[in-house]
């Protein structure tokens, strides 16, 4: 689940509980970026989450460089 805003502790904590990671603060060009590289669709609700195609991908890590925090 990628969002270009904050997401609060415990619908992250839902995500995490089903296995899918939390991506906050991204930015546009990486939010579609990451959709056609996951395979993954961009939508605004979940208002039918039974027709959202997630994407998918075998490993996301996050990494440290300074002070700021990357998604590799």
């Amino acid at each position: 689940y990628i969002r270009r805003q904050l997401i609060y502790d415990y619908p992250e904590q839902l995500f995490a509980d089903k296995g899918v990671m939390a991506i906050e603060h991204a930015d546009f060009e990486g939010v579609e970026r990451l959709a056609q590289v996951l395979g993954g669709e961009i939508v605004s609700t979940f208002d039918t989450p039974d027709k959202v195609r997630l994407g998918k991908c075998d490993l996301i890590e996050e990494v440290m460089i300074g002070e700021d925090k990357l998604i590799k």
